[in-house]
């Protein structure tokens, strides 16, 4: 709302604290950013991951709204500081899958902050989606903005299996494996009716 993240208290229904842009990304900016995508890794209790536009990701506590850490893009292979698109956690604790505008994706274990895994869509194709199946096959689908592509990932192998370009004519917005099934489902932009 307004470049802002409201913390609710849902059985009050009542919202308990606001964090505006600005607080929220000032710790460790040089040059600023805003703040692109969020997520709740798992076991972090009260805990979230704020990606930006300068590359940065931000782990915060919503009960206190202070920052626990800043992972700057050197350690997480992006020395250009291509902007944080995507944010998918992992099978593998600790592990987030991070999708920049530049195509670039990154495995990083949050825990030692050390990136574990680095694969690139083709120059120009920005990530908007990464899904990791939950069926024990180590494989990772990328999604390719407004290109509409699927990329298809190896993880143990580190290569990629097949790509479908033209997978969807306007861009894929999400992509999710249902768990514990090689069943992907891509979310498409709304059509609309003219």
């Amino acid at each position: 709302e307004g470049g802002a993240l409201s913390v609710w208290a849902v059985s009050e229904l009542q919202r308990v604290r606001e964090l505006r842009e600005g607080t929220l990304l000032a710790e460790g900016a040089e040059g600023g950013g805003r703040a692109t995508v969020l997520m709740h890794p798992n076991t972090y209790l009260n805990k979230v991951l704020i990606g930006a536009t300068d590359g940065r990701v931000l782990l915060l506590n919503v009960n206190t709204g202070k920052h626990i850490y800043v992972f700057h893009p050197n350690n997480m292979l992006n020395p250009s500081g291509s902007a944080v698109t995507c944010l998918e956690q992992s099978p593998a604790l600790d592990v987030v899958g991070i999708g920049h505008a530049d195509g670039r994706i990154v495995l990083h274990n949050l825990r030692v902050d050390r990136s574990v895994l680095t694969l690139s869509h083709e120059e120009g194709d920005a990530c908007s989606s990464l899904a990791f199946r939950t069926d024990g096959v180590s494989v990772l689908v990328s999604a390719g903005g407004t290109s509409g592509a699927l990329h298809v990932w190896h993880l143990e192998k580190r290569t990629r299996l097949t790509s479908i370009p033209d997978a969807h004519h306007n861009g894929v917005l999400s992509t999710y494996f249902v768990r514990g099934q090689p069943l992907l489902i891509p979310r498409l932009p709304r059509r609309r009716l003219w």
